[in-house]
């Protein structure tokens, strides 16, 4: 048996990093091993096994209060012997950092706000804690494009990185059952009032801005008025309500907010759209993939390597949304031959073996 640490600064239900983390802590708890979490906060069931210890940091910025939670846990672990300490947010003191986010200095290279900016400063100096060269901390990296970003901005060694399959959850399977794909398209749309005939569109995610519901809803004008967009995630939806009632499409556009049956909605919809800003992996579109539901995408997502595997389509370059819009037409237009593909791809793909990963990599920097 092993003792681990595992640190979060937010653990709430839904969001992909907080899936992710669940996964691996039942795995390793599975296995044996002694886990403690440290966690700023904590929302939802306590997993059978695990030890929580919730490190209060009440501060008036989310910046500092994040320092402010590395500099308590890092007091506590001084006082305790862990075999390894697992961070799932970028911090000092880690052994193996689950690296969920893009490079927050990639997307931050003004000299000013470096200088000036208190917020920059602090999470690049927890960002530059782990990626440093000077620094031990190996890098648990969801694709190789996130890799060579992190490495572009701080040098980073190769052999530091450790690259990991997605992980979702095997629910997602498309099964061979057409009966209960038909099943969920009749209970989706009796809940949200969307006609039986109508094309659903979906998009699944935490953090509306980020995700860019806002370019899925601009879009919807220029769309046949048989197609429908439905949203799910944690996420407050007044404002991306009163554009779509702005838009006059609000009678199409319908907010699910936070759900536990994301297969359901993924075997009800006919396609994805996911028009992010920014999406280090993306594990809605792998849980898309393995569903068989055809995808559209922007090639800031990490997982887009995925969805051209699995027929989706990718918007490449830098955004416009007028070039959005058309190639929302084109997807729509050549939504049977997609679906086909994914289908196909979806009988052969293994999308679901991070968590038992994540604890052999574990297990062997403990060894070695």
């Amino acid at each position: 048996m092993l003792r681990f640490a595992m640190l979060l600064f937010r653990c709430f239900p839904h969001g992909g990093l907080q899936t992710d983390f669940r996964r691996i802590l039942e795995e390793c708890i599975r296995r044996g091993h002694d886990v403690t979490v440290f966690c700023g906060s904590w929302e939802g069931p306590l997993p059978e096994g695990a030890r929580v210890r919730q490190v209060s940091c009440k501060c008036l910025s989310n910046h500092r209060s994040a320092l402010c939670f590395q500099e308590k846990v890092s007091g506590l672990l001084r006082e305790e012997n862990f075999d390894l300490v697992l961070g799932f947010n970028r911090m000092a003191g880690l052994d193996l950092y689950f690296a969920a986010d893009s490079c927050f200095a990639a997307g931050h290279r003004g000299w000013f706000g470096q200088i000036f900016n208190p917020r920059e400063r602090i999470f690049r100096r927890m960002e530059k804690a782990v990626f440093d060269p000077r620094s031990a901390t190996r890098i648990l990296a969801l694709t190789q494009g996130q890799k060579e970003q992190y490495q572009d901005c701080y040098g980073t060694q190769d052999e530091r990185f450790i690259l990991i399959p997605p992980g979702i959850s095997r629910a997602c399977r498309r099964p061979e059952e057409e009966e209960i794909i038909h099943a969920a398209r009749q209970q989706i749309r009796r809940e949200f009032h969307i006609p039986p005939h109508a094309r659903l569109l979906v998009e699944i995610g935490s953090s509306f801005q980020t995700k860019g519901v806002d370019r899925n809803i601009l879009a919807m004008p220029t769309l046949p008025a048989d197609v429908h967009f439905l949203v799910a995630g944690r996420e407050k939806s007044s404002r991306f309500r009163k554009l779509a009632e702005s838009l006059n499409v609000l009678d199409r556009v319908h907010f699910a907010g936070p759900r536990d049956d994301v297969p359901t909605l993924l075997f009800a919809a006919d396609g994805m759209v996911h028009p992010a800003r920014r999406e280090a992996a993306g594990n809605a579109l792998a849980e898309a993939a393995a569903a068989g539901l055809p995808v559209l995408c922007t090639s800031v997502c990490g997982y887009a390597g995925i969805v051209r595997a699995a027929g989706g389509m990718v918007s490449e370059g830098e955004f416009r949304q007028s070039e959005w819009n058309r190639l929302l037409a084109e997807f729509l237009a050549g939504l049977e031959e997609r679906r086909r593909q994914a289908v196909q791809y979806a009988g052969n793909a293994d999308l679901f073996r991070r968590p038992e990963f994540v604890a052999d990599e574990m297990e062997r920097l403990c060894r070695s």
